[in-house]
């Protein structure tokens, strides 16, 4: 069962690796064999996506995932550090990857995000 809670309270909830569900923005482990939904996930990191998914499986362990609507913003495997595709979307999925920035320690992250890159069906935006 999942629980809802408001966004203020994702990153609480995505430190502890907890279910949750906040409007479009969703966490949760990953059962392993399951296909799930990957959204806008641009291709490259649809397979570091699948990569993950069945290093888990190998290894015996756990996956934690959040969603933005149907598009996986952040995971991590077991207690290795975790993963966020640095790419850009909508401005309500920004805000959700600043909050999985939040829940999973920011300091954790390594990389810069993009400048300007519409991604999906979102279209151009001025000033991207």
């Amino acid at each position: 069962m999942r629980t809802r809670i408001t966004t203020h309270e994702t990153p609480h909830y995505i430190e502890r690796r907890l279910r949750f569900y906040a409007g479009a923005m969703t966490g949760s482990t990953v059962s392993i064999g399951n296909d799930y939904r990957i959204g806008d996930l641009p291709a490259d990191h649809v397979k570091r996506w699948r990569d993950d998914v069945n290093r888990a499986k190998a290894t015996g362990r756990e996956m934690y995932a959040v969603w933005s609507y149907d598009t996986p913003i952040g995971w991590a495997v077991g207690g290795e550090t975790p993963y966020m595709p640095p790419v850009r979307y909508s401005i309500t999925t920004s805000r959700h990857q600043d909050l999985v920035m939040r829940g999973f320690n920011a300091q954790a992250f390594t990389f810069t995000w993009p400048r300007a890159v519409p991604v999906g069906t979102y279209g151009s935006r001025e000033g991207w």
